[in-house]
């Protein structure tokens, strides 16, 4: 097994068939083209001494040669290491230092900061460079290798296939260690869930999913956005790119499809639309269901440690009213096993589930969800349950199941809020005081030993007084005692969809003391 096989497999039946469009650039690549360049690729990297097992940092701008150069280190049986570049210099270098690559392959920004962090060129014993830099060697030279006869490795489905890490929006970034099989896996799953196939063609808004595409057995645009920053993607180019190349299929951010929705435009050509990554408002999938005619849109819920796990389409979602149970995410998948367990905030030895309505954790475990975190046994010990049937996984989120087997969201575990004798929890809280016309964003924090909103007033409306009491009279029986504003609340800088709770619990302190 070897999930970067899909490329040579479409080059050998498909050869003139078109794997990628880039829009910034203008190329067509086919399949043969890219397989072609993978292979060349692949035996420059050999030369450096790079083969199966070694740990290699892949930040290469979105484009031909990241996706032939992802192909290259994956057929090589390579560990690819993928970082977020919109998470911050200090969390960017944390995470190189903690990978230990023996090669890096990026940008020459990215060797700038290596060089002022020397930390991160720690173990690092072969440098790449896309454009001159000194002591690297140059990324352009790697194609100049004869390609001709080279195979991916064959490899154990246990194999080590790529390390991701995680966005650090809501805690320390940590590298989740994905093998073959689980890519292998959740590739499967949502081919499923899309009805993505042959003849379709999928825009990948965030560069890693371009390695999707032959797997899919279609061709891959990669749209002119910023990556790191999904949350400022032009929407007229987004548009573009979707009517000039007739793109069928994509799953993005909720960030990247908001600016979509903005524009206003039909694209008639979409069939499948998945959101995911950040919680999705029913306003925006009530107007993205309308500009996509003749399609469906989707909200599969998961994480960078396993995904997809559940699915609920944007009908479903907006006939929902009981908001007072949080968000719908849908009935999970198959070969996914999902339950609800007691909340603990210490290490869990079994997985013993909840009776059905009660909120608690969730957990989950089958062939999409990673078996463990890149040299973290704190995390692993806190994240995992051991079990003789297999491991679970403990996303990190609360959540319920109904009584027809459906998950709803209820918020982030390390976010609840006790008040008293009773415990709240965001996404069942905060939706019944976004109803007030005065408030843009909201979020439920413990400041002062008690439940606070703090609410983002919409433009133009009254942050004063008579507004606050208004907002507070919507809680009903909720122990909510007072109502602050602030004029914006954080977000995280690459979504700009998830609230920076922590930070703004700390700025309520302060507001209280």
């Amino acid at each position: 097994m070897n999930v970067a096989a899909h490329l040579w497999a479409m080059a050998a039946s498909v050869p003139g068939a078109i794997a990628l469009e880039v829009q910034s650039t203008g190329e067509r690549v086919t399949f043969g083209a890219l397989a072609e360049r993978a292979s060349a690729m692949a035996r420059g990297l050999q030369a450096f001494g790079i083969g199966k097992g070694d740990r290699v940092l892949l930040m290469v701008r979105p484009g031909t040669d990241f996706a032939a150069l992802a192909f290259a280190l994956l057929g090589l049986g390579a560990v690819v290491v993928f970082v977020d570049p919109g998470m911050g210099r200090r969390h960017l270098v944390d995470c190189i230092a903690h990978a230990r690559p023996k090669a890096i392959v990026a940008e020459r920004l990215l060797h700038a900061l290596c060089v002022l962090h020397p930390r991160a060129l720690v173990g690092v014993q072969a440098r790449l460079s896309v454009g001159w830099w000194p002591g690297a060697a140059s990324v352009a030279h790697l194609r100049r290798h004869p390609g001709a006869g080279f195979e991916p490795t064959p490899l154990s489905p246990s194999d080590d296939a790529v390390v991701a890490f995680t966005s650090g929006a809501t805690g320390k970034p940590k590298g989740v260690l994905l093998q073959h099989s689980v890519l292998a896996a959740q590739l499967e799953s949502f081919k499923r869930l899309s009805g993505i196939g042959r003849g379709d063609v999928y825009l990948a808004t965030l560069p890693v999913l371009a390695i999707l595409g032959p797997g899919f057995g279609c061709a891959t645009v990669l749209p002119d956005i910023d990556a790191s920053r999904p949350r400022d993607a032009n929407p007229l180019t987004l548009v573009a790119a979707i009517r000039h190349y007739g793109v069928t299929h994509s799953f993005g951010s909720p960030a990247v499809w908001r600016n979509v929705a903005q524009a206003g435009a039909r694209l008639p050509s979409m069939r499948c639309l998945l959101i995911g990554g950040a919680p999705v408002a029913p306003s925006l999938l009530a107007t993205l269901a309308a500009l996509i005619p003749n399609g469906s849109v989707h909200t599969p819920y998961g994480a960078t440690e396993a995904v997809p796990l559940a699915c609920a389409s944007a009908s479903e979602i907006l006939r929902e009213v009981e908001t007072h149970r949080g968000t719908l995410v849908g009935r999970p998948l198959r070969d996914v096993e999902l339950r609800i367990v007691a909340i603990s905030d210490g290490p869990l030895a079994e997985a013993r589930a909840l009776p059905v309505g009660e909120v608690g954790e969730i957990v989950v475990r089958g062939p999409v969800v990673s078996r463990t975190y890149e040299r973290r046994r704190d995390a692993d010990s806190l994240a995992k349950i051991p079990d003789p049937g297999g491991h679970w996984h403990r996303m990190g989120d609360l959540g319920c199941l109904d009584g027809a087997g459906r998950l709803w969201f209820c918020g982030r575990k390390s976010e609840r809020v006790d008040s008293g004798a009773t415990t709240l929890f965001t996404a069942c809280v905060e939706p019944r005081f976004e109803a007030h016309p005065s408030v843009q964003r909201v979020a439920l924090v413990r400041a002062g030993g008690k439940a606070i909103l703090v609410v983002e007033a919409r433009p133009g409306a009254k942050a004063d007084a008579k507004a606050a009491a208004e907002i507070l009279a919507l809680r009903g029986e909720l122990p909510v005692e007072r109502v602050l504003f602030k004029r914006r609340l954080p977000l995280d800088a690459r979504h700009g969809a998830k609230i920076l709770r922590g930070e703004l619990a700390h700025w309520a302190e302060g507001r209280l003391a």
